[in-house]
């Protein structure tokens, strides 16, 4: 890759989920990318992006300036076009599915340039651009850990790499045992690690909790699917955790994969009143979620599909108590049920008609650019409402008419027909977060904004209709 060579445009790596092709792809792209003159990495998520949103990250970072989602498709393909040509990039894409994928994101490059796919698929043949570079695109299955790997990283995970030495054979033929039916796959040997994780005296778990932990691997093991080899001791994991924690990493895993860790743990510590810090830290050390670089809360992508499971199970406690979109459509909760979060995308209105009950809901992620026919029927959402995110002002009207709200943080981003921050603002007396961001039409902001004592952070990018900021913020 670093070496220019006519026939190699990059590297497609494929695999299971949970072999390594994130970690990886983001090596590659860490070690290579000062190497180009510009460099992006873009991780495909389809329930927290749409081909738009993805068009406009890669182009702000190649360095494209008044970069706007507002702007069409063709367009933004276009500038993209522009922006690479006769110029030497980096392209890492992340988790590819499907052929429109690579058809709408990746423009045709200069020689020089280098892409790096990752993809749970060997390749995608519907897919015209990779059609067009096939013969200069080398595929890499990505292996499993040999053994001596797989011993090094199970030990890191259960912090057996500090001097922690086992005290008997009977441990450590079940260390041997518990690796072995890992496989080799990294996500199963660092979940089984961290579910024996090592004592706070530097001594090894029970003999007990060794062989638990081998009993749910390999209850799996006859399972055709890496990732069901993972659900045993997922659910193992999950089920030792408080129930603060259980509550954070699915609150992580369905509606706030891919959002900022500070507001997440805003809203987390407003609503189990506790240290949401320490909790997510525990939760780190269980291999259940992580803070990326960009400071945003990340779930790996066969452990979020594995708690979704959960929560469509009716075997669950926690089954239809959060509502999110995937692919498309309208997953978790149903019809009367009391929802507890809810992050629904841009193709949702129609489908969550007669859908939940969203009047306790704790968090409401939306991305609607108008409202949908069910605010015709009477629709709220509740008084204890602390994260509030929409791209329409008038999801406003939902909010309790009167008395004070407990929102923590707002969220109004590209709500290009807003104009007036509304009345309630006013009423939000726990905001500590307001994103106006884009909010392009914004011409002035209440002077009761300066009444928010709490208020810790305000976004006014992009809004270039906006004469001024009130007086009374100066009181703050």
């Amino acid at each position: 890759l670093a070496v220019p060579a006519p026939d190699c445009m990059g590297l497609w790596l494929y695999g299971c989920g949970g072999c390594g092709k994130t970690t990886l792809a983001t090596m590659l792209f860490n070690r290579l990318s000062t190497q180009f003159q510009h460099a992006a990495y873009i991780k495909l998520e389809h329930e927290q992006g749409t081909s738009i949103q993805h068009l406009v990250s890669l182009l702000e970072q190649l360095g494209a300036t008044s970069v706007r989602e507002s702007t069409p498709e063709p367009t933004l393909l276009l500038r993209l076009q522009e922006h690479v040509d006769n110029k030497h990039v980096l392209l890492v894409v992340d988790n590819v599915e499907i052929a429109g994928d690579l058809d709408k994101l990746l423009p045709a490059i200069a020689e020089g340039s280098r892409v790096i796919i990752t993809s749970r698929c060997e390749s995608l043949p519907d897919s015209e651009w990779l059609k067009k570079v096939r013969h200069k695109l080398h595929h890499y299955e990505v292996p499993m850990l040999s053994e001596d790997e797989a011993m090094q990283l199970f030990r890191h995970s259960a912090n057996l790499d500090g001097g922690c030495k086992m005290p008997n054979q009977e441990l450590d033929r079940a260390e041997t045992e518990l690796i072995g039916a890992c496989g080799g796959l990294p996500l199963a040997l660092q979940l089984a690690g961290a579910a024996i994780q090592c004592r706070d005296d530097n001594q090894p778990r029970p003999l007990s909790d060794w062989k638990g932990a081998l009993k749910e691997l390999q209850c799996g093991r006859s399972e055709p699917d890496s990732e069901r080899k993972l659900k045993g001791i997922l659910y193992r994991t999950f089920g030792r955790l408080e129930q603060h924690q259980q509550q954070m990493f699915l609150d992580a895993a369905t509606v706030l994969r891919g959002q900022p860790k500070d507001l997440a743990l805003i809203v987390w510590s407003d609503s189990h009143d506790l240290n949401a810090g320490l909790w997510f830290e525990g939760l780190e050390r269980h291999s259940l979620l992580r803070c990326d670089s960009k400071g945003r809360v990340q779930v790996h992508d066969v452990l979020a599909a594995l708690a979704r499971g959960m929560l469509q199970d009716p075997r669950t406690a926690y089954c239809g108590s959060r509502l999110w979109m995937q692919g498309g459509t309208v997953k978790g909760a149903q019809a009367g049920q009391s929802v507890m979060l809810a992050c629904l995308g841009y193709r949702a209105s129609e489908d969550i008609i007669g859908l939940p009950d969203m009047s306790q809901a704790r968090i409401f992620l939306v991305k609607w650019t108008s409202l949908p026919a069910m605010s015709r029927q009477g629709w709220s959402l509740s008084r204890d409402l602390l994260w509030l995110q929409a791209s329409t002002p008038e999801i406003l009207h939902w909010l309790p008419k009167e008395g004070r709200l407990k929102l923590c943080a707002m969220q109004l981003r590209q709500c290009w027909h807003l104009k007036v921050l509304p009345e309630p603002i006013s009423r939000c007396v726990a905001l500590q977060h307001l994103d106006l961001s884009n909010c392009c039409n914004l011409t002035s902001l209440p002077e009761s904004l300066g009444q928010l004592s709490g208020l810790q952070q305000m976004k006014l990018a992009h809004c270039s209709s906006l004469a001024g900021l009130p007086e009374s913020l100066g009181q703050l």
